[in-house]
């Protein structure tokens, strides 16, 4: 027998000798035990995180105590580990993580030798795909930056063409135009995010969000399976139903009907990612017994309605998996998310069940954690920072934020 004592939110890995006491097994109830003979077996670390799912050992940090070096010398844990978690599609291990070993039991016995963090708050990056991170290299530094900086998640941005003086007021500046010039560079969230996907191994790669009624279904469908199955069940795909009535002309799709069109398609996509052979009907969407393969690694992908109108809320308590609003105070997030838990109640679905991101200006300087307690206590489970936030020496302000932020969030 393995011997491992586990919880349901397993946060780290204590490596104790074969007899550990049971005192020290006991003082950490969120930890996984695991004798430190055994890690000296073949595909040790492979055996621990199949028996341990949720397990975070993804950075192998060195740990001394009273001046005596206390890590075993376990060579391929992090990089088994890291492949697993892209194999399985478990990958959640970016909000915080460490393997800790311990070869000396006397060093353990209270709780303060280990680190860990509370998951009660995800930590994530919007705008991702803009700026600096155009440019293929500086994408895949700012992506790994965040990756090892305990960020959960990338989410990007999208606009297939922006009509140059368009006239749609853009609805989330009081000026009503978009920020930067109109012919500044996005690049096409799901091409983008594959390319992140083959340099990362745990980020959640989120669109944040796609113009879903712009999207033909049945094609979406299988780009969004495939990034999803490729990445080991990374996607997390945010959707919305778009602003710019002149891009809408461009692409040929009625602007009026973009709602109901974006119900019709999270629908008909999940049929298609779920089922083994899928038939859907409606005013838009019509096929017959089609496959789409591979299907995603978890058999769906979750959908994040974005939106701070009453109608994106009331979608996301019909059909979303998760809200992310762009704006809004707490009073008025507070309101959103009441609409959310109320329409969910409604359809006969679990509110509790649907994931709460906000946007985290606030959750930078001093007042960081305050903010990031105050959200939590609406619902959030999750704070989108800006990435212009992070441009510039990405990987020092990443660590400076882990430190001072991410690591003190209980």
């Amino acid at each position: 027998s393995w011997g491992i004592v586990a919880h349901s939110l397993l946060l780290a890995v204590v490596v104790l000798p074969a007899r550990a006491p049971a005192e020290v097994v006991s003082a950490w109830p969120e930890v996984v035990v695991v004798p430190v003979d055994l890690l000296s077996e073949p595909h040790a670390a492979r055996n621990v995180a199949r028996l341990t799912p949720p397990i975070v050992a993804i950075a192998w940090r060195r740990v001394i105590d009273l001046g005596k070096d206390m890590c075993a010398p376990i060579v391929n844990f992090e990089t088994e580990c890291r492949q697993l978690r892209s194999e399985r599609g478990e990958a959640k291990s970016a909000r915080l993580r460490l393997a800790l070993d311990v070869q000396n039991s006397s060093n353990v016995s209270t709780p303060h030798h280990i680190f860990r963090r509370s998951l009660t708050m995800k930590f994530a990056i919007a705008f991702a795909n803009t700026g600096p991170a155009v440019d293929p290299k500086s994408a895949i530094e700012f992506a790994q930056a965040a990756e090892r900086g305990g960020f959960e998640s990338l989410w990007t941005v999208e606009h297939v063409v922006v009509p140059a003086n368009y006239e749609s007021p853009y609805p989330y500046d009081k000026s009503g135009r978009m920020p930067g010039k109109e012919d500044s560079p996005i690049p096409d969230p799901i091409v983008w995010l594959s390319y992140i996907a083959s340099v990362t191994t745990t980020l959640k790669l989120g669109t944040g969000v796609m113009i879903l009624p712009q999207r033909n279904p049945v094609v979406f469908a299988k780009e969004t399976a495939t990034l999803d199955y490729m990445s080991g069940g990374r996607l997390l795909l945010g959707v919305g139903v778009g602003w710019l009535r002149e891009e809408f002309d461009a692409i040929g799709v009625p602007f009026n009907e973009r709602g109901a069109r974006t119900d019709d398609t999270i629908a008909a996509m999940r049929a298609l990612w779920s089922e083994d052979q899928a038939t859907y009907h409606s005013n838009f969407i019509n096929f017959d017994n089609c496959m789409v393969r591979p299907q995603p690694a978890s058999g769906t992908i979750p959908i994040h309605v974005g939106g701070h109108s009453e109608a994106a809320a009331r979608r996301a308590g019909r059909l979303g998996d998760g809200f992310f609003p762009a704006k809004g105070s707490h009073a008025e997030l507070a309101q959103l998310f009441d609409v959310v838990r109320d329409t969910a109640k409604e359809h006969g679905r679990d509110p509790e069940a649907i994931e709460l991101t906000a946007g985290g200006n606030g959750v930078f300087g001093p007042k960081a954690l305050d903010e990031a307690k105050a959200l939590a206590d609406l619902g959030v489970s999750r704070v989108v920072l800006p990435s212009f936030l992070f441009w510039g020496d990405s990987r020092d302000k990443f660590a400076k934020y882990l430190d001072e932020v991410i690591s003190k969030c209980d």
